[in-house]
């Protein structure tokens, strides 16, 4: 039988059945694929994108709450990045990842710079809600799994009276900060981590801290010679603000097989496997994500390493 109900058994489902099997393999359904679905089943996009969190709760680890969220993000680019709540045993409720958190950085991680659609399969919490006022304007549509019958909703009409980024006097910038010039204060060509730095100070790049200013990136590499990235996605109210060991930990929990080299395996344990990490970040930033990224990454990976590296804004004359 297929996994969700509203989905008859085609070829293409199931092809996307074996394959979304949870951490280990690619988190990604790609732009012909949901055409293929839609010819093959009848249904519309937005009834297929709905169908797809039930694929999206493989990634879900919940040892806290054992509570599964699945979400979806559709790129400009016509990809479906999938996306679950990652929890993490022993540390603070404040570390977990939310399902929406994931599905965008996701995206963010494969180069997305626009989302059309954000579909979940439990309403966003205040939390995310916020979180995603950072995305650049027009923002994409909420589809709700709880209102499927209903027209996807703007974000703007499930956070009323919002403090955004524009009472700043900022435009939000998510998924398109950067370039930002940041180059390493000490080159290490030389270094057995080089190329993981460079991925580091590339994440860094791309980053986004319009409040702080306290850019940052990290890389990671797992046993099998996998690497994956992720950046700081900071947040007008501060507390959604996603640190960048855990975007790089979403890029590679959602990753599997489509990380940067190497091979990952079905039902593997992407983070677990993980060896060594890099932290890039501006040298006398008003901040550091170093113990936080040591210690979120020692509750996954505790034999990994995380070192760090400084950068500085260039300036050309």
């Amino acid at each position: 039988m297929p996994i969700h109900p509203g989905l008859p058994r085609t070829p293409t489902v199931e092809r996307l059945d074996a394959r979304l099997v949870g951490p280990g393999s690619a988190a990604v359904v790609e732009a012909a694929e949901l055409a293929a679905l839609e010819i093959e089943t009848g249904l519309d996009q937005n009834a297929l994108i709905l169908a797809c969190l039930e694929w999206a709760r493989r990634w879900a680890r919940a040892p806290l709450s054992s509570f599964e969220v699945g979400a979806a993000a559709l790129g400009e680019s016509g990809r479906l990045y999938l996306g679950a709540n990652i929890e993490f045993r022993g540390l603070p409720l404040s570390q977990t990842i939310h399902a929406e958190q994931s599905a965008i950085a996701h995206a963010w991680a494969h180069e997305e710079t626009g989302l059309r659609l954000i579909a979940t399969s439990a309403a966003p919490c205040g939390f995310c809600r916020q979180f995603m006022f950072e995305l650049p304007e027009p923002r994409p549509q909420l589809l709700l799994a709880s209102e499927a019958d209903h027209p996807p909703t703007p974000i703007e009409s499930l956070l009323p009276s919002a403090f955004g980024p524009t009472q700043l006097g900022r435009a939000p910038q998510l998924l398109r900060s950067g370039p930002h010039g940041l180059q390493l204060v000490e080159p290490v060509e030389h270094s057995e981590h080089a190329e993981l730095t460079a991925l580091a100070l590339a994440a860094a790049n791309r980053s986004s801290a319009p409040y702080t200013g306290a850019r940052s990136g990290v890389a990671l590499e797992t046993v099998g010679g996998q690497r994956f990235v992720g950046a700081v996605a900071e947040s007008v109210a501060y507390n959604p603000t996603l640190a960048p060991m855990q975007a790089a930990l979403i890029s590679a929990h959602h990753g599997g097989r489509g990380g940067r080299g190497g091979q990952g395996g079905r039902g593997s344990d992407m983070l677990g496997s993980i060896v060594r990490a890099v932290l890039v970040e501006v040298e006398g930033s008003p901040l550091s994500q170093l113990d936080g990224a040591r210690q979120i990454l020692a509750s996954v990976a505790p034999a990994a390493t995380c070192s760090v590296a400084l950068a500085r804004a260039v300036v050309v004359a």
